[in-house]
């Protein structure tokens, strides 16, 4: 009586072969997701220098900075806690930048761009936004310089700002 041979896998071999896919492929969705954070947090930064050579542009044409939607003093945005409005920097769109931005990800409750004048001084934040900042603070070692620059000292991290000379202790 010949025995007949069979060709295939056993069972082992595939649960084997699975596990390894497995955890090939959550290792590149775990690369992938911290590349989009990575991009994020640029463009967030991007964003605020935009704004920020825009309210220049604005202070050297009107000798003042413009105030924001909520008026003087009080901050305001594009997110419900803050004003809820897409023109947060009133008069700056569209004469000193196309339109003002948004934050990439972050669209609700307290997180987003974040502005406030008494129109000799301004503040502009990216409020709880930042994804891959170490430790959650920007200042922290281990950031890079120009990530430790934009640390606002007196908020809560993890918070990045550009701001005039007096608007730095607000």
């Amino acid at each position: 009586m010949t025995r007949e041979s069979h060709r295939g896998f056993t069972l082992i071999e595939l649960l084997v072969v699975i596990s390894i896919i497995s955890l090939l492929s959550s290792v590149v969705l775990t690369s992938v997701n911290s590349a989009r954070a990575k991009a994020r947090d640029a463009r967030r930064i991007t964003d605020l220098r935009e704004i920020q050579k825009a309210l220049e542009f604005y202070y050297d044409t009107n000798g003042s900075y413009p105030l924001g939607s909520q008026g003087s003093g009080v901050w305001s945005d594009h997110v419900q806690d803050y004003g809820n409005n897409d023109n947060y920097i009133v008069g700056l769109a569209p004469t000193y930048i196309p339109t003002l931005p948004r934050d990439p990800r972050f669209d609700e409750g307290y997180k987003g761009y974040l502005y406030n004048s008494n129109g000799t001084d301004y503040m502009l934040l990216g409020h709880f936004d930042m994804e891959t900042i170490v430790g959650g603070d920007p200042s922290a070692v281990g950031n890079p310089p120009h990530i430790q620059a934009l640390d606002r000292v007196c908020c809560v991290q993890p918070t990045i700002a550009v701001y005039s000379p007096g608007a730095r202790s607000w």
